[in-house]
């Protein structure tokens, strides 16, 4: 197995601000070795990505690690951010975590706060958060110990760890077990009253909220909305960072493709933007054509991620051109910065209704035409390269 250690150049923070599956770009780029390894002590940010990740026995700057399945073992660091399909931390000490994951398993120290989303997330009896937490997910069991506020909003929540200040849970199923200590205030809301164990803790006292139905006002809605945006600008972010560190290459050949070839790269967009989804889904009905289908669908659903982030690549190189600051050559932490400036200003203009749907529209097909164009032109390098005969 060979290794593969992608290091960053020093960042500014905002550019690594992330919290989602990075999967889908994951899967779609990642190259024939498919496992990385990262050890040893390294100075400045570390990205490392691919389907199997291992982070062991290392003392690094800050990390940014995704991939399906992720581990990391003795490994002293900054602040993490990490995205994959499973996640299993054992011995880390850092400050902040955030975290995204299918699954998430924590046995370490953070000496400030956790951020983490996930089907499933357990904090070992062995870890220490000394900040805050804030939990989303499935089915989260808390048997560390959390210093200070915990809000959480899952469908079963366990808690028989301690936890220094309160603890606000929405969730379908709540159990306080025995042994649980609360040194604050429990405050839930469940359509279940909470199973608490008779020793359990809770020194500042139990209140409970019924799950009623839901009242749509327009600060809900706003918040809904707000959220829903940050989340897929962050996502966007990490699969971002991603690729500028794994294939810059084909991100600064597609954005100058689409200045030099714009209509080309529009209408090519256009064409596979509208007619991929109906040619798959009727190629769909065939008994035949299911895998081809089917195939269409992945590459399809893997594209336009990696579209949308050229897109803002190319828009924020736009801005960075208007206000004479040199882009090319840039190192990964300000092309990120710029690539993430990028995002906020396509989801800006698509807030101006129906004008900004058909502006961020034409922007998502430039970008998939861009693409596209820049990966169809290193297959045709690649096919004209010469062939060495074997004697």
């Amino acid at each position: 197995m060979q290794t593969l250690i992608i290091r960053a150049r020093p960042a500014c923070a905002a550019a690594f601000l992330a919290l989602a599956a990075a999967a889908v770009a994951i899967a779609a780029f990642a190259s024939e070795d498919e496992s990385r390894r990262l050890t040893g002590t390294l100075t400045g940010e570390q990205v490392v990505a691919g389907e199997s990740v291992r982070v062991y026995d290392a003392t690094l700057g800050d990390l940014f690690v995704a991939g399906g399945d992720v581990s990391a073992d003795r490994v002293t660091a900054d602040d993490v951010i990490a995205a994959g399909g499973s996640l299993r931390l054992n011995r880390l000490s850092a400050k902040d975590m955030i975290a995204a994951a299918g699954e998430i398993d924590l046995d370490g120290e953070l000496s400030e706060d956790l951020i983490a989303a996930g089907g499933r997330i357990y904090l070992r009896p062995g870890a220490r958060v000394s900040g805050y937490a804030l939990l989303a997910g499935g089915d989260i069991e808390l048997e560390g110990r959390i210093e200070g506020n915990v809000k959480v909003a899952a469908g079963r929540v366990r808690v028989s760890g301690e936890i220094g200040g309160n603890l606000d849970v929405v969730a379908g199923q709540l159990r306080i077990d025995s042994g649980a200590r609360i040194g604050g205030a429990l405050t839930y809301r469940s359509g279940d009253e909470a199973e608490i164990a008779p020793d359990a803790v809770i020194a500042g006292g139990i209140e409970r909220h019924e799950m009623g139905r839901p009242r749509a006002s327009i600060g809900a809605i706003i918040g809904i909305a707000v959220g829903v945006a940050g989340a897929l600008v962050i996502g966007l972010a990490i699969i971002g960072a991603v690729l500028h560190a794994t294939v810059p290459e084909i991100l600064a050949s597609a954005v100058a493709g689409m200045r030099a070839r714009f209509w080309t790269a529009l209408g090519l967009g256009l064409a596979l933007l509208i007619v991929t989804p109906i040619v798959a889904s009727l190629i769909l009905v065939t008994i035949v054509g299911i895998p081809l289908a089917v195939f269409a669908f992945l590459i399809y659903a893997a594209l336009l991620p990696a579209a949308t982030v050229t897109a803002a690549y190319w828009a924020g190189s736009g801005l960075a051109r208007a206000i004479g600051w040199s882009y090319t050559g840039e190192p990964l932490a300000w092309r990120m910065l710029w690539t993430l400036a990028g995002l906020v200003l396509l989801l800006l203009v698509g807030l101006i209704p129906l004008v900004g749907f058909l502006l961020v529209t034409a922007a998502l097909a430039l970008g998939l035409g861009g693409l596209v164009f820049q990966l169809w032109r290193m297959l045709e390098d690649w096919g004209r390269r010469p062939r060495v005969e074997r004697p």
